[in-house]
C-alpha cells in the first residue's frame, strides 16, 4: 500500500498534466506546493484544485483500497494509504493520519453518511 509520499511525488509529478481536466485549478503549482511533505497529523482540508488532481492520481493506482460512500447530497471516496486516509468529495477532500479517522468518520457523518462499516473496513486495510 502506497504512502503519503509516494502519492505526493505522484501529484508532483503528474499535475501539469492533470490540471487541465479540473477546471478549478487556477494557480495549481502554488496549490500542489501548500500541501504538506510528511503525513498531517490533524485533518488537511484540501482546496477543490489539489482534489480533483488527487483524486485523478488515485485512481491510477491499483493497489490503493477505496471505498466510496453516498448521502441524499453527495458523493465521497475513502482511499486508504499505508499513513494517511484521503477522502474526495465532489467539491473538496481531505486528509488525516490513520490513527485520527475517528474525527474524519465525525465530519461524514455529520455530512448524512453512513459511516457504521467504514472504521471496520478502514482498520483491515493493512
Amino acid at each position: 500500500m502506497p504512502t503519503w509520499n509516494e502519492v505526493l511525488g505522484k501529484v508532483v509529478a503528474t499535475y501539469r498534466d492533470l490540471e487541465v481536466e479540473c477546471p478549478q485549478c487556477r494557480d495549481t503549482e502554488h496549490e500542489v506546493a501548500k500541501l504538506p511533505q510528511k503525513p498531517p497529523s490533524e485533518i488537511l482540508i484540501l482546496s477543490s484544485c489539489i482534489t480533483c488532481i488527487l483524486s485523478q492520481v488515485l485512481e491510477t493506482i491499483p493497489n490503493v483500497p477505496r471505498m466510496y460512500l453516498s448521502s441524499p447530497l453527495e458523493e465521497v471516496a475513502i482511499y486508504v494509504l499505508d499513513d494517511v486516509v484521503i477522502e474526495i468529495g465532489t467539491e473538496s477532500g481531505s486528509v488525516i493520519d490513520r490513527r485520527y479517522v475517528d474525527e474524519l468518520l465525525e465530519l461524514l457523518e455529520s455530512m448524512g453518511f453512513d459511516v457504521r462499516n467504514v472504521k471496520e473496513w478502514i482498520n483491515r486495510q493493512k
